[in-house]
């Protein structure tokens, strides 16, 4: 995950633009945890008859496979910038350094369900002719293990409802909210601390239910005697005066 990563592309002009433009990018490791920085250092030699612009973004693109077999795909920017012009008949070189915002989702390529990888891509904008790319891949690691990954379901519930290709994964699906109530020590129950609407204290399970008798219950002075076959001597009876 240290280790440098690099690509490169080129391109001949041939409408209303000539000569040739060539880059490489160079990406200083493979692995990032949300809240650092990827610096991208682009060396553009614009050997074409234009000012060129580079421009750079991180894609998210996550994968549902349905149990049918239907897949969906989604696709979102975490971040995108455009440089400024590169002139004509120059080299030059770009560096530039995007944070990646905290509450972005690890990569996750081991669920045969639910695929979430991240591609940096950086192209040269040319006008009136398709763009040269370079992509390289980058994973998002989780920041601890208790980071939650995509829902499963919830993706692929989304995937078969929505349009991929118009409407984004909403983030809720991406970072589900972790709700959390405090527990007593003694019973392990959820500790309840007011009422919101009258602002009081709310009243203890025990005083709205009654307790339960104790497992020793029935062993007691005070449980009920039962009497072996005295059920159906009561019946027998009862049958006989009729």
């Amino acid at each position: 995950m240290q280790q440098p990563q690099s690509g490169k592309a080129e391109k001949k002009m041939s409408v209303f633009t000539s000569g040739n433009l060539s880059f490489e990018v160079l990406v200083d490791k493979k692995g990032y945890m949300p809240g650092e920085s990827i610096r991208v250092q682009t060396i553009i030699d614009n050997s074409s008859s234009r000012d060129l612009t580079p421009k750079f973004k991180l894609e998210r693109k996550v994968t549902c496979t349905a149990i049918n077999g239907a897949i969906d795909t989604a696709r979102l920017d975490v971040f995108k910038e455009v440089g400024s012009p590169v002139p004509s008949r120059k080299q030059q070189t770009v560096t530039k350094e995007f944070k990646i915002p905290l509450d972005t989702a690890p990569t996750n390529v081991i669920s045969k369900n639910v695929k979430v990888v991240y591609t940096l891509k950086v192209y040269v904008d040319v006008q009136y002719a398709s763009d040269p790319k370079v992509k390289i891949p980058i994973f998002i690691l989780p920041l601890d293990e208790q980071v939650p990954l995509v829902s499963a379901l919830a993706l692929m519930a989304f995937g078969q409802e929505h349009n991929s290709h118009q409407d984004p994964v909403p983030e809720l699906l991406l970072h589900p909210p972790q709700h959390t109530m405090p527990l007593s020590a003694s019973n392990q129950q959820p500790v309840l601390q007011s009422d919101q609407e009258t602002g009081g204290p709310v009243p203890a399970a025990s005083s709205l239910y009654p307790a339960l008798p104790a497992s020793d219950f029935l062993s007691s002075p005070s449980a009920p005697q039962y009497v072996a076959g005295g059920a159906q001597d009561s019946l027998s009876n009862r049958s006989t005066s009729e």
